[in-house]
């Protein structure tokens, strides 16, 4: 099983001007939209990819971790990748500008078999939160904002 992980906007601009190696962010299918039915409230759904095309290489916690980690800077006990590390810091930096563009935007950070009513919803302020402190939680919606 991989991640997902879904950003749902009011913005129509194409984020595909942030791929790069490690990001890439793809409009969500047909499929995906069915099945991401009633979780968000913006109509732009994308999927991010991250550099090997599913969810999984960018900054993840899971639910047991969560209490522990919170967002936090990297610790040495707690492996992640200089890719994930980079993959979720352009993440970051995407939202941010999304953000300031005057958008509104939400994402979750999905298993492929998730069910809408156990994701719980939480807001999450960039501004609150650095660049190297930001990470996905596992099914969790995060309402972003500055």
């Amino acid at each position: 099983m991989c991640y997902s992980v879904y950003v749902s906007t009011d913005l129509s601009l194409d984020l595909g001007s942030f791929s790069s190696d490690l990001l890439r962010p793809a409009l969500a299918s047909q499929e995906d939209l069915v099945d991401l039915q009633g979780l968000f409230s913006f109509p732009c759904i994308w999927v991010l990819g991250s550099g090997l095309g599913c969810g999984c290489h960018f900054r993840h916690l899971m639910p047991d971790c969560i209490n522990d980690l919170w967002f936090s800077e990297p610790v040495d006990w707690f492996v992640e990748s200089a890719e994930q590390i980079e993959a979720t810091r352009q993440a970051y930096r995407m939202f941010k500008w999304m953000l300031e563009k005057g958008g509104r935007l939400e994402l979750a950070d999905l298993w492929t078999d998730f069910e809408v009513p156990k994701v719980v919803r939480m807001d999450v302020s960039l501004s609150a939160i650095s660049e190297e402190k930001f990470r996905f939680f596992e099914n969790r919606l995060f309402r972003i904002s500055l």
